[in-house]
């Protein structure tokens, strides 16, 4: 025998609908290199450039570039040509910090993040 309750919540498509469409996604603030910097959820067609991440060796460079915005502006931190330049960096603890946090928004486990770190002991820049 199964519960059902004796009064379920019924939604009409048009609330359905408007409630996913206007999602905003998450936010997160991150306090790294003395500043802070808002991590923001992608959107969908924007996920799609993750599509081949393991053939992409600058991939956690572009997911930095891309979901790094100046808090509360619709200015993104780095443009795309800064891609480089973020691979060259250290990985330093606030660069770990900033690495989870850009991780964690984009729907990444731990399983990614201990790769990641594990990669960057074996292969010292």
């Amino acid at each position: 025998m199964t519960d059902t309750p004796t009064n379920p919540m019924k939604f009409d498509r048009d609330t359905i609908r408007t409630a996913i469409l206007d999602s905003k996604g998450t936010v997160e603030v991150v306090d790294c290199f003395g500043v802070k910097v808002e991590i923001r959820t992608p959107a969908l067609e924007d996920l799609l450039q993750y599509r081949d991440a393991s053939e992409d060796p600058k991939i956690m460079a572009r997911a930095i570039a891309n979901n790094c915005w100046v808090p509360g502006t619709e200015e993104r931190v780095f443009d795309d040509a800064d891609i480089d330049s973020i691979m060259k960096l250290k990985f330093t603890p606030d660069m770990k910090k900033l690495n989870r946090a850009v991780t964690k928004i984009l729907g990444g486990d731990e399983a990614i993040q201990e790769a990641v770190e594990d990669d960057t002991k074996s292969n010292p820049a």
